[in-house]
């Protein structure tokens, strides 16, 4: 009788699995055919008369169960410098205090509290929300898109020392590089441009240098474009792999592949300085508490200040909050 109802059990529990992969299945589908139908919404809204200038842009990130101490140096440097456009924040798992941080900072809280049947990792899930609200909330006005440029940002790892958009210069898209090192002569980043895309592409692509998903500056419609093949991307790859770093393959296949016309890879330690990982930065602390690029310059951005304990705990003093 156990036996029986062991196979039983395991009959019920191989139909359950059966009809969760074929609703994720469907799932997919109906993404794929969705993105498809919005790759033919931005032609239309491309052929169509551009307004603007409207000198203002946007900031858009995503925290996911951070607090505002972990928020505080991204919040409080952006709002402490010259930057005086808009902050809008994909939440995901925040608590009520912090939401409360984000409005006295006038943050724009857009929340998603749940994932979509498609699996993934957050970072995928943020680049479908993102897309969400550009094509709701930013082109959807009647007005046009209202920004200049758009910024996608990393939220827990970046502090802001001027205006992130300081340098842009009309290009559509402006990707940032990491340090030297490329894609194939990285350990993690080959790793994730195989999974996502086979050894083909990753041969193909080797040679060149590494940018990181974590900051990237566009137009509206650019934008649209770079999170429509993002999504696409994402829907169309194995679920295995939808939990890697899929997301910054995609964004330095995108990049290697020129997908973006009009796109523009901007030098590390320009507008924005991603701290090395593999070795001294040459990031130093000035006398006002500014990170100083090797070379005496300031960028507007420091990424992964983390990386460094001596930078770390210097951010940490700097931007302190108290929520109570």
């Amino acid at each position: 009788m156990t036996m029986l109802r062991r196979a039983l059990r395991l009959l019920r529990d191989v139909g359950q699995f059966r009809r969760a992969l074929d609703a994720q299945r469907k799932a997919e589908a109906r993404l794929l055919s969705h993105i498809d139908a919005q790759f033919e919404t931005l032609a239309t809204l491309r052929s169509e008369p551009q307004r603007g200038p409207f000198n203002r842009n946007l900031v858009m990130g995503l925290t996911a169960g951070y607090n505002a101490e972990d928020l505080a140096p991204f919040l409080e440097s952006l709002r402490g410098s010259d930057y005086s456009g808009d902050i809008a924040l994909m939440t995901f798992n925040t608590s009520r205090a912090t939401s409360a941080y984000l409005a006295s900072r006038g943050v724009l809280e857009v929340t998603f509290d749940s994932l979509p049947l498609l699996g993934m990792s957050m970072n995928s899930a943020r680049m479908l929300k993102y897309l969400e609200f550009l094509r709701t909330s930013v082109l959807g006005r009647e007005n046009g898109s209202g920004y200049d440029y758009i910024m996608l940002a990393d939220v827990r790892d970046i502090v802001f020392q001027g205006n992130p958009f300081a340098r842009v210069d009309g290009a559509e898209l402006y990707y940032f590089l990491e340090t030297g090192r490329t894609i194939g002569t990285c350990p993690v980043n080959s790793v994730w441009m195989a999974q996502a895309f086979g050894p083909a592409v990753l041969r193909e692509v080797a040679g060149f240098e590494v940018s990181c998903a974590g900051t990237l500056i566009a137009t509206p419609l650019a934008l649209m474009e770079y999170l429509l093949w993002m999504a696409r991307f994402i829907a169309a790859s194995p679920l295995e792999v939808r939990h890697s770093g899929i997301d910054q393959a995609i964004h330095n296949y995108l990049m290697a592949k020129g997908s973006i016309v009009g796109a523009r890879i901007i030098e590390n330690g320009g507008a924005v300085m991603t701290i090395r990982t593999d070795g001294p930065s040459g990031v130093t602390l000035a006398a006002n508490g500014r990170l100083r690029n090797a070379d005496g310059s300031f960028s507007e951005v420091v990424h992964q200040y983390d990386r460094d304990p001596v930078l770390l705990a210097s951010i940490r003093t700097q931007y302190v909050v108290n929520t109570a």
